[in-house]
């Protein structure tokens, strides 16, 4: 299982959030199965792909957001002839987390992530109940990462409960 551990800072250490734009296949054939101690949001933005996470292959497509949990074992593939565009959105779930023992998202949302014993619908499809207000949760953080005006930081946090909270 070392084997596949990616150890490679994502964000900075002031700030430990960052989205990767990939496209398959101009910028990599695919993302080799690897894990990680972050959690991971991928967001097919177009195309169609397979998304392998915890031994299990995901179809995914354009709107499709597939939540990683931190540990978990998981690739990323195109269809052979599309191309296909995505964002891997990773940062730790420390960066969510006041430290208080009895805080409900610290007790009931993140250290189930954690532990891995929360679980939730995956991938979100389009055409889904809950998938506008997870996107536009996404979509905010994006815009906040791409204007980045003083205080952005707080605007991606915000961002991040409010996509947990509708999971939730």
């Amino acid at each position: 299982m070392s084997a596949y551990r990616e150890t490679k800072l994502h964000g900075t250490h002031g700030f430990p959030y960052i989205v990767y734009l990939g496209i398959i296949p101009e910028y990599t054939g695919g993302v080799a199965l690897h894990w990680h101690e972050e959690m991971e949001i991928i967001y097919v933005k177009k195309g169609r792909g397979t998304v392998t996470a915890a031994s299990r292959k995901y179809p995914v497509m354009a709107g499709s957001i597939m939540p990683i949990l931190p540990g978990e074992l998981h690739a990323i593939d195109g269809d052979p002839g599309v191309r296909m565009e995505y964002e891997n959105i990773i940062f730790p779930l420390s960066l969510l987390d006041n430290q208080v023992e009895n805080d409900w998202a610290r007790r009931n949302i993140l250290t189930p992530l954690q532990m891995g014993t929360l679980r939730f619908p995956r991938p979100i499809y389009a055409d889904t109940a809950m998938h506008a207000e997870v996107s536009a949760a996404l979509d905010a953080a994006d815009d906040a990462c791409s204007k980045r005006p003083d205080g952005y930081s707080l605007l991606v946090r915000s961002s991040l409960f409010r996509f947990f909270f509708v999971l939730y």
